[in-house]
Order: C-alpha cells, then sequence, then structure tokens
C-alpha cells in the first residue's frame, strides 16, 4: 500500500509525470480496479479497515491522532497466523506505539515477524524496529528496504513450504518529499518538489518490480495474490492532475479524498487483464483474502466488507453491498451518530450527510456514475431515493455506535 497516492498518480492513467512500469505491467496482466476506495480519506483508519474488515469507527480509530489498533479486534493476520501462514509486516505501521506499556505493535496483532515504522521514512531512515527492537539507521531509499525486508521473509518461507501473508506498507510518497538523486534525475524537467515526489513513487514501483520478479524466481507468482492500493487521496499541494479531476482530496469524503488506485495480480485466477468500474473497498480485503485461503466463515465475525473473489472471476457485474464512510477530523471521541461527515455509496447514488456543530444535518446527492466529479445534486430532484439512502445510512451508523459503546 502506497501513502498519499493519488487515484490518476499512475502511468496506465496516462499521468504527466507518474513513471510506474511495474503497476503498469500488474494492470496489463491482472485486475486493474477503477472504483476501488479506501474506507477513509486518512492514513490510520483506512489501516485498519483493512486488518479488520470493519469501519475504523467501530473500534474507536477516528482519525490520526491517538488511532491504535484494538487488540480485541480480530485482524486478518491473527486467522492466517492460525491457519498455518507465516505473517509478516513490513513499512510503515501508524495504528499504535511499536513498545511500550500501552503499544499496539504488529506483533500484537498477529504478525510474527515484523520489520517496522510508527510513522514516515524516506532516506537513511533511522526509525525502523525489528520485532520491538531498535534497527540502525538504514542506508538508502526507505521502499526498497522495506521490500529487501519483505523479501527475506517471503523466500524463508518458501523454503520451508509454508504459505505466507505479507504486509508492506509504504511511506511513499507521503511528504516530506525526498528522493535518491538517482530517481530525482528521471524528472528533471520538473520543480524540485515534482522531482522528490515522483521520484519517491518511481522508487515504491522499482521495489514492487523486484518483488514480482522474486515471485517468479522462487516459484510462486501464480498462486501468489498481489494486491496494490493507496491509503487514501493526495495532498491538496499536488492540485487536481493527481485526483483525475474527482472532486476534494485526502482528509475528504468526496472522491478525490477516497477513490484511490488498485490493482490485483492473481495469474492463477487471474489468466487475463480486465479492468471493472464495480466499486469496492478496503473493507474487503479482509473477507477475500480469506476467502481465497479457504478459511473465511461468514457467520463468526460481523464485517463491514464482502469477499471479492466473484469479481475476480468476473461473474460480479454489479456492487449490491453498500460502502459505508463516516470520517470527522476535529473529534477524537464520537459523542453519537449525529456529527461529522458520512456518505452511503450504493451505485449509482452517493449520498453525504453532513453534520454541523449544531447538530443540524444537510444532505447531498450524486450519480456517481455519470456525475464522478460530483457537480450536480440531485437531492431535491430525487426525493424517494434520498429519503431511502438516508434511512439506510442512519441504521448503519446506530449499528456502529452499539458496536463502539460494547
Amino acid at each position: 500500500m502506497s501513502d498519499d497516492q493519488g487515484w490518476a498518480e499512475t502511468g496506465y492513467y496516462d499521468h504527466r509525470l507518474a513513471q510506474t512500469p511495474n503497476l503498469d505491467a500488474m494492470a496489463q496482466s491482472g485486475l486493474q480496479l477503477d472504483r476501488f476506495y479506501a474506507t477513509a480519506p486518512i492514513c490510520s483508519p483506512t489501516r485498519v479497515s483493512i486488518l479488520t474488515g470493519r469501519h475504523h469507527y467501530r473500534s474507536g480509530c477516528f482519525d490520526v491522532k491517538d488511532c491504535t489498533l484494538d487488540q480485541q479486534e480480530t485482524t486478518i493476520a491473527e486467522v492466517l497466523q492460525e491457519a498455518g501462514y507465516a505473517t509478516g509486516h513490513f513499512g510503515k505501521w501508524h495504528i499504535g506505539q511499536l513498545r511500550g506499556p500501552n503499544a499496539s505493535s504488529p506483533g500484537d496483532n498477529g504478525f510474527a515477524q515484523w520489520v517496522s515504522a510508527f510513522l514516515f521514512f524516506d532516506l537513511n531512515a533511522d526509525s525502523f524496529q525489528e520485532n520491538g527492537q531498535p534497527l540502525s539507521a538504514i542506508s538508502g531509499d526507505g521502499s526498497d528496504f522495506i521490500m529487501s525486508e519483505a523479501l527475506q521473509f517471503i523466500e524463508q518461507s518458501v523454503n520451508q513450504e509454508q504459505p505466507f501473508f505479507a504486509v508492506i506498507w509504504y511511506a511513499a510518497p507521503h511528504m516530506p518529499w525526498e528522493a535518491l538523486e538517482a530517481d530525482r534525475a528521471l524528472f528533471s524537467g520538473s520543480s524540485e518538489d515534482e522531482q522528490n515526489y515522483f521520484g519517491e513513487l518511481y522508487a515504491m514501483d522499482r521495489s514492487i518490480g523486484v518483488l514480482r520478479q522474486q515471485l517468479r524466481e522462487l516459484g510462486v507468482a501464480d498462486n501468489t495474490i498481489l494486491w496494490f492500493n493507496s491509503d487514501n487521496g493526495p495532498h491538496r499541494r499536488l492540485g487536481s492532475e493527481a485526483t483525475g479531476g474527482l472532486r476534494g482530496y485526502k482528509s475528504s469524503l468526496w472522491e478525490g479524498g477516497i477513490r484511490v488506485p488498485a490493482v490485483i495480480e492473481w495469474p492463477a485466477r487471474i489468466p487475463q487483464a480486465s479492468v471493472t468500474a464495480v466499486p469496492v473497498s478496503t473493507l474487503d480485503i479482509f473477507p477475500t483474502l480469506l476467502a481465497a485461503a479457504g478459511i473465511f466463515d461468514e457467520s463468526t465475525t460481523p464485517l463491514d466488507g464482502i469477499n471479492l473473489l466473484p469479481l475476480m472471476d468476473g461473474t460480479m457485474t454489479s456492487q449490491d453491498n453498500p460502502i459505508p464512510f463516516w470520517y470527522e477530523p476535529e473529534i477524537d471521541t464520537l459523542p453519537s451518530p449525529n456529527i461529522g461527515h458520512a456518505v452511503w455509496l450504493l451505485d449509482p447514488y452517493k449520498l453525504h450527510k453532513m453534520v454541523d456543530e449544531a447538530g443540524n444535518a444537510t444532505f447531498q446527492l450524486y450519480n456517481i456514475v455519470d456525475d464522478p466529479t460530483e457537480s450536480t445534486d440531485l437531492a431535491e430532484t430525487h426525493p424517494d431515493i434520498l429519503a431511502q439512502m438516508i434511512t439506510a445510512l442512519e441504521v448503519w451508523q446506530e449499528d456502529v455506535w452499539l458496536d463502539l459503546e460494547e
């Protein structure tokens, strides 16, 4: 998972500067998800949603401030570890301190091997820990380093004939932008910020290429699921070019803040390239990967995501399960469902519910298929659809609130 990469910032979307030949190769051989959503427009909550398959508010993670993965939550790493998988985390964590009495580290949440940083890492980073022990400062680019560590873990697992689950979370291309000189040189005609930003993105993509090549050399590429996505939309400093003209940026529930690039490569199940516009999200990673491993039990854990294996098989052509969003950066605790910005996405419509400080709610409705830039509000012209979606959203919010209270 990349960090703050905008929806349009790939070569396969013909971005003016982005050079991502390995992501492009994945898209040319796998499943390109044109409408993939991060469950939050900011990083920590999205990370919680990936590991649990549940909306981040259910476990009390409201924003990046003090967001700690509740160890009462069942993570995908814990389930896979119990099923005999080697489990490893490499890179950015940011959902709990790595050491100390109140830590919630990768090791506390199902990852047997981890080489992780609490927050950012770029060049020559000195913030990494391995299984709770600080490491010396690295040399070079952080993306290259975490991939090297992940590949050691993967190779050891393959040699021991043990199935593996590796989570590789980059800090690129999040600020501060700092790329190797050779990577900056590829964008020498651009501004200094662009040289560093797209140099970071290029280095990240390069490491993905190393991963793909190593999986082939180890003989496990065909039956390894390689799933890539970003954690949220781009910083507004990058402008609308980063979002492909979608409205909004990081920290907002408009499309530019939550629609992110994503592609899945799995030759054994996805034998030829395809592109889908079916809306899916980070909430779906948990049930999908467990279903692929043959150990998903829908009855044991209430989830907000769904199994996407039918999408990979080409039999899922629409999304009947709504995708929920709820985010408010100004609160540390959730006093009631009647606060903040919430969204209910059920194709072709997207409902926005915005509650001000006085508790007054306003609603906007968009046909997100015909109007992806969210420019024409249909709330007044589609009252029946508006009412149905408001009811469904508020029922879900009440359920989240009850879950949180427990």
